[in-house]
């Protein structure tokens, strides 16, 4: 069942040239479904906002990374902090509650994403196992949240 998610704490909205300068600077193109829900609700955190995936049934996907360089959580500020703890290919686009960043994987050949999460913890040990498939697209993820 598709239940509405309702967006709390959005930033204003950002248009399509603004998140071309994003996409441009991180040499990938950006899903449509992740764009179209992003320009209006980044920032945002979804209600509600628990998902399960193999092996965690209770994840929370706490907020949209902002697509706005003069907000926090700027997306271009998170992917250059943790760079050097992510996989080539792999680019955060939201967060947990945790330090965790939820991302689109582009490392297979076609260049479609998957969405993972990366487990900050376990980056420092292997670059590889911090990464962790939660579904194929982020309409897929979105279709997964549910409340407590």
């Amino acid at each position: 069942m598709n239940r509405a998610i309702e967006w709390l704490f959005s930033h204003e909205p950002v248009s399509e040239q603004d998140i071309t300068s994003i996409e441009s600077l991180l040499n990938i193109k950006f899903p449509r479904d992740y764009i179209e829900c992003a320009k209006n609700n980044h920032g945002g955190n979804p209600i509600p906002q628990i998902y399960g995936f193999v092996g965690h049934q209770e994840a929370v996907f706490n907020s949209l990374l902002s697509l706005n360089p003069k907000e926090n959580n700027y997306i271009i500020d998170v992917y250059d902090n943790v760079k050097d703890r992510l996989l080539s290919g792999v680019y955060p686009f939201a967060d947990d509650p945790f330090g965790n960043l939820i991302c689109f994987d582009y490392r297979n050949s076609d260049g479609i994403s998957t969405v993972v999460l990366w487990d900050h913890e376990s980056c420092h040990e292997n670059l590889e196992k911090a990464i962790i498939p939660i579904c194929k697209t982020f309409t897929e993820l979105l279709s997964k949240l549910r409340g407590e």
